[in-house]
C-alpha cells in the first residue's frame, strides 16, 4: 500500500498531485517495477513553470523510512494534465538488493572514518550537538577542526556496484576556504566509503600560455536593453552584456540596469519595500565582496557607492588587479545580477530554485542569495561555484590569472627569428606588463655608444622598443631613464658577457623609470641583433601579468549556470543529480557563457573561444576548450563519438555545448535573433527557454541521451 505524503502547499493542487502519482504508478508497472519499489515514497518537490506551465514533481523512494540515495522519480504534467514525460531513477526490487543494513557505527565513528579518508587530521573525539529520533537518526555534529560549517548526517541506502544496496551514513565536508565541499555516504556497518561526490564544481583551466596574435577589433559597448521599466538599482561602471571581457569590448555607465519583474526592488533590496538596504554591493540576489584572506566565514571588502548607489569606478587594466578593487567588485555585483534578471524569465525563478534572500511571496525557498568572492586568495588560474538545495546560498569564487610565459620577449617578426626568449627582470619601473613595438638598437654617440649612457641620442628611439647594452659606466636604472627620456616605449638591456639574462637592480633614477624593461642573455641579443639596425624586428616584453576573472563575465556566467543546472535538474531540493561521466554541467555553463554574450553581428562558423582574455589570447582565440565552439565542422569536429577521448567533465561537456551550439543557430536561422535577452521571442530567446525548460524534464543523473530527449 502506498503512503502518500501530502504537503501542505499542495492541498489546493491535489488533483494534480493525483494524477502526478497514477501515472508514476502506470509506468513503474509497466518498467518492471515491483509495488514494494513505491512503498513509502514521498514527494521531494513540486512547482509549475512559469515559462511553459509544465507541472513539475519530483518524487523520492523510500525504504523504512530512511532515503534511497539519488532515487528520484521525475513526472511533468502539460498545463492540460496531460503527461508530458517522466524519468525514473529508482532502485528495482530495492528489498532484494539490500546487502547490509546492521548500523554499527555511531555518528562521530562515522565522521571519523570519513575525515581519515579525506586526509584531515582529527586530534579529538567529534561533538554531537543534537540527534533526532526516527529511522533516519539526523545527527548533528561540530564541524571543528574538519569542516567550516557543523556537518549533519542522517542514515540513506546508497546504491553501489554489483547492483546492491547497502545502509550509510550521509553528510557532507565544508573544507576551510571553500575548495571542495565532500559528500560522502560511509558504510554504516564497516566505515567503508561508499559514494563520494565534490559539491564545488571547480574549472581550473590550467596555467594560461601567452600569446601575441594580433587582437580582433573590439566592439564598442552596446549595453544590454531590457524590455521592461526600472527601478532603482543604482549607476554601475561595467562591462556590460553583451561585453564578454575586455577583450571583447570596453565599459559603459549604466543607470538602473536592473529588471523589475525579476528584481521589482531593485538590485540592493532585501526587504521587499522601496530603499535600499545596502548602499555596497550587496542586496537581494547577490553579496559580492573580496576574499583576499580566504575566509569564507568572514566578509571582506565591498564598494559603496553611496546614498545615490553611484558605483562608477576608475579602473586601469595596467595595474595590478588588486589596487583596482572598487571596479572590479562592482563587475561582479552586476554581472550576477544580470544573469539573475535574465533567466528569471526563462523560468529560473523562485518557484524554481533560483538565488534570492527574499522571494517576495513567489514560492521557493529564500535566504540564498549568492556570495560572490572576488580576488578569493584560495587559489589561482580558476573559478569555481558550490551549490546547495534550495534554502541556502551558493558560493561563487573568482580567482586571479597568471600568465606561465612571463618575463619574456617575444620576437614577433622576422620570422627567421620569431619565438620567446627568456628574460631577466627590473627591479624598477613598472612589474607588469604587455607592450609591443618595432626595435631599435641605441647608439648614443659616445664612447661604448650601444649602452646608452648619454643623451641625447644618435638614433630616434621614440614610439620603439630601445636595445642597449649592459654597460659598465653607467647603472641599468640610469640606462632605461636615458631612453625614457629619449621617448622609448620600452627597454632591452643585453648582458654584455656570455651567461643568462641579468636581474637588474635599482640605482639612480629607478623611481622615475615609468617604462617596460627587460634584459637578454648576450646571445639571445646578438640572434635578434643579426636583423638589426635594418628596419623590421618587431617584439613584445611580458612581465607577469595578472588578470582577474572577475572583469570576465564569460566566466561569471559559467559559474552561475552550475548554479542554475544543479538547481533544476532532479529538483531545487536537491543538489546531487549531476554526476556522472557523461553529466553536461560544464557545457550548460560555456553555452549560458555563449548565448548571453552573443552579438547581432554573430554568425554560426564564427569560432568562440571561452576564456581567451584570462589566458592572453585575442578574442578570437581558440581558448580554454580543445576547439572554439563553431557550427563549422572544421573548426569544431565534435561529435557524441568525441566523448570518448574528451576529458571529463570538461572536454565531455564542451561536446554537449557544441550540440547545443548547432542547435541555437538552427532556431536563430529559422526565427532570427533577439538582442533583448529578456522577453524577446526569436530564435536565440526559444534556444534559451527550451534549454532551461529540458532540464527540469530531465531525470536526476542524466547522460547526453537523456538530456536531448
Amino acid at each position: 500500500m502506498l503512503f502518500w505524503v501530502l504537503l501542505p502547499a499542495l492541498l489546493s493542487a491535489q488533483s494534480d498531485y493525483e494524477i502526478a502519482l497514477r501515472h508514476l504508478t502506470d509506468k513503474a508497472y509497466e518498467n518492471g517495477y515491483h509495488s514494494s519499489d513505491l512503498d513509502g515514497l514521498q514527494l521531494l518537490h513540486h512547482n509549475v513553470s512559469s515559462l511553459s506551465g509544465v507541472k513539475n514533481f519530483y518524487f523520492q523512494q523510500m525504504r523504512k523510512g530512511r532515503e534511497v540515495y539519488a532515487a528520484i522519480f521525475n513526472v511533468h504534467l502539460t498545463a492540460e494534465n496531460k503527461l508530458l514525460t517522466w524519468g525514473s531513477r529508482f532502485v528495482k526490487r530495492l528489498d532484494e538488493k539490500v546487502a547490509g543494513e546492521n548500523v554499527i557505527l555511531e555518528p562521530e565513528q562515522a565522521v571519523l572514518k570519513a575525515a581519515d579518508y579525506l586526509g584531515y587530521p582529527a586530534s579529538q573525539q567529534p561533538l554531537v550537538l543534537s540527534v533526532e529520533p526516527g529511522p533516519q537518526r539526523r545527527t548533528i555534529v561540530a564541524g571543528g577542526e574538519l569542516s567550516e560549517e557543523n556537518l549533519e548526517l542522517k542514515l540513506v541506502y546508497q546504491p553501489v556496484t554489483g547492483d546492491s544496496v547497502r545502509l550509510a551514513w550521509d553528510m557532507t565536508f565544508a573544507e576551510a576556504g571553500g575548495q571542495n565541499r565532500w559528500s560522502l555516504r560511509i558504510d554504516a556497518a564497516t566505515g567503508a566509503v561508499l559514494d563520494q561526490h565534490n559539491l564545488v564544481l571547480q574549472c581550473d583551466f590550467g596555467p594560461p600560455v601567452v600569446s601575441t596574435a594580433a587582437a580582433n577589433e573590439v566592439d564598442a559597448a552596446v549595453p544590454l536593453a531590457t524590455g521592461n521599466l526600472e527601478v532603482l538599482a543604482g549607476t554601475y561602471n561595467v562591462y556590460a552584456l553583451p561585453v564578454e571581457s575586455p577583450n571583447h569590448g570596453s565599459r559603459s555607465l549604466l543607470t538602473n540596469p536592473d529588471d523589475p519583474s525579476a528584481s521589482p526592488y531593485g538590485w540592493h533590496d532585501t526587504n521587499g519595500s522601496a530603499g535600499a538596504e545596502y548602499t555596497y554591493t550587496r542586496g537581494n540576489n547577490v553579496y559580492a565582496q573580496v576574499d583576499d584572506d580566504d575566509n569564507n566565514s568572514t566578509f571582506g571588502y565591498s564598494p559603496d557607492g553611496g546614498p545615490s548607489l553611484n558605483f562608477d569606478f576608475s579602473l586601469d587594466l595596467t595595474q595590478h588587479p588588486s589596487t583596482q578593487q572598487d571596479a572590479i567588485v562592482t563587475n561582479l555585483f552586476y554581472a550576477n545580477n544580470v544573469i539573475h534578471d535574465i533567466v528569471w524569465h526563462y523560468g529560473f525563478d523562485e518557484a524554481g530554485g533560483n538565488f534570492q534572500f527574499n522571494n517576495y511571496g513567489n514560492g521557493g525557498s529564500g535566504n540564498d542569495h549568492v556570495i560572490a568572492d572576488a580576488q578569493d586568495a584560495g587559489g589561482t588560474n580558476n573559478a569555481n561555484m558550490s551549490t546547495p538545495s534550495d534554502g541556502s546560498s551558493p558560493r561563487m569564487q573568482m580567482y586571479l590569472w597568471s600568465s606561465s610565459a612571463a618575463d619574456t620577449v617575444v620576437v614577433n617578426s622576422p620570422a627567421g627569428i620569431a619565438g620567446n626568449y627568456t628574460s631577466g627582470t627590473a627591479a624598477f619601473g613598472p612589474q607588469h606588463f604587455n607592450v609591443t613595438g618595432d626595435v631599435v638598437l641605441v647608439d648614443d654617440g659616445v664612447g661604448t655608444t650601444g649602452d646608452g649612457c648619454q643623451t641625447p641620442f644618435v638614433s630616434n628611439v621614440s614610439g620603439k622598443i630601445a636595445m642597449m647594452d649592459r654597460s659598465g659606466s653607467c647603472q641599468y636604472s640610469e640606462q632605461a631613464y636615458n631612453a625614457q627620456t629619449e621617448g622609448a616605449i620600452a627597454v632591452i638591456i643585453c648582458n654584455n658577457v656570455a651567461g643568462g639574462a641579468p636581474s637588474m637592480s635599482n640605482g639612480p633614477n629607478g623611481n622615475l623609470v615609468t617604462i617596460p624593461v627587460l634584459s637578454l642573455s648576450q646571445n639571445n641579443c646578438n640572434t635578434i641583433k643579426t636583423q638589426l639596425p635594418a628596419p623590421g624586428v618587431n617584439a613584445t616584453l611580458i612581465r607577469w601579468q595578472v588578470r582577474d576573472s572577475d572583469l570576465d563575465n564569460g566566466v561569471i556566467l559559467h559559474e552561475y549556470t552550475h548554479g542554475i543546472s544543479n538547481r533544476l535538474t532532479g529538483s531545487p531540493s536537491i543538489t546531487y543529480c549531476l554526476e556522472g561521466d557523461e553529466q553536461m554541467g560544464e557545457g550548460w555553463s560555456d553555452w549560458y557563457a555563449l548565448m548571453l554574450t552573443m552579438k547581432s553581428s554573430d554568425t554560426g562558423p564564427m569560432p568562440r573561444g571561452i576564456g581567451t582574455w584570462l589566458i592572453y589570447e585575442p578574442a578570437n582565440g581558440t581558448g580554454i576548450r580543445t576547439y572554439p565552439y563553431s557550427t563549422d565542422m572544421v573548426v569544431n569536429p565534435h561529435t557524441y563519438n568525441s566523448i570518448k577521448t574528451e576529458s571529463i567533465p570538461h572536454g565531455v561537456g564542451s561536446v554537449w555545448c557544441a550540440m547545443l551550439w548547432e542547435l541555437t543557430w538552427k532556431l536563430i536561422d529559422q526565427y532570427g535573433f533577439s538582442a533583448n535577452f529578456y522577453s524577446g521571442s526569436s530564435g536565440n530567446n526559444k534556444a534559451l527557454a527550451l534549454v532551461t525548460e529540458a532540464m527540469k524534464l530531465q531525470p536526476c543523473n542524466p547522460g547526453f541521451v537523456d538530456g536531448r530527449d
